[in-house]
């Protein structure tokens, strides 16, 4: 049985491309739509996204493309020009200090995302938070609905990304049982721990290193069936994120990468 759910890219490798490079590019790999980091350096960035993203969904429309979500930061404006081109998700992750006081940091982005109601509300748009290993608010699943559970969540919901789950210890299950009431999105890639010392060194040290499809701690076998089971019908992305020893050397590389892990997924 093939995916209902949108199926999108974030576009994040692609940075040297022109809007219509990137639609041309994503329409091949066979996505439905893509997620547009709205940063500097890339096609729509925070000084032009008042001009520029409207420009971007019209091209993206002739090859049948949409925006389904932005990833940038905290910005009203923003969010009013996502209203107006009907960009519905703005995905952000929210750092923590870690020689600051955590819950005292929660708090101060609690305020923050309240100032924002109002705007969210008038323009349709959802403030979607996602979980990211180490140092963040929401590592896992229960730290990141202990935040967005607070909000209605037409306007602050989770974006759950299991991979970081995985790299985290969390089991799959586990974290869909906790996000799925306030679950707008499903970042979908794959990560492992890797050991960076010696073997004799006093304390062992790691880093994550993002790989394809097959090959991290998270099963996008299990996955695909828990949102199965679950009747899931939001979006799916596909972050095209690898490092490590499926780190490719040219944007190409990563293209032919992202392009395979979508068939996986699509085998599924």
């Amino acid at each position: 049985m093939a995916w209902s759910n949108k199926l999108t890219v974030f576009t994040k490798p692609w940075k040297e491309d022109s809007i219509e490079q990137l639609a041309d590019r994503v329409a091949g790999f066979g996505f439905q739509g893509l997620e547009l980091p709205v940063r500097d350096g890339f096609q729509v960035t925070p000084a032009n996204y008042k001009e520029n993203l409207s420009k971007a969904v019209a091209v993206l429309a002739k090859r049948n493309l949409t925006i389904e979500s932005i990833a940038g930061s905290i910005d009203k404006d923003l969010i009013s020009v996502m209203g107006q081109n009907g960009v519905k998700i703005l995905r952000i992750m929210l750092n923590a200090d870690p020689k600051k006081n955590y819950i005292e940091q929660e708090e101060a982005y609690y305020r923050s995302v309240s100032e924002l109601l109002p705007v969210l509300e008038a323009n349709k748009v959802t403030l979607g938070v996602q979980n990211h290993y180490g140092n963040f608010v929401g590592s896992g699943s229960s730290g990141l609905m202990s935040f967005v559970k607070r909000f209605p969540k037409a306007q602050v919901a989770a974006v759950l990304d299991p991979a970081h789950c995985a790299v985290a210890g969390e089991i799959t299950e586990f974290a869909l049982d906790i996000a799925e009431s306030h679950l707008v999105m499903v970042n979908v890639k794959c990560g492992r721990k890797k050991r960076t010392n010696l073997e004799n060194a006093t304390e062992a040290e790691w880093k994550i290193v993002w790989t394809t499809a097959q090959h991290g701690a998270l099963s996008w076998k299990h996955l695909a069936g828990e949102l199965r089971r679950r009747n899931y019908s939001g979006i799916i992305c596909l972050t095209a994120e690898y490092s490590g020893v499926d780190k490719p050397l040219e944007g190409e590389d990563t293209a032919a990468l992202i392009v395979k892990d979508l068939a996986y997924w699509n085998s599924l």
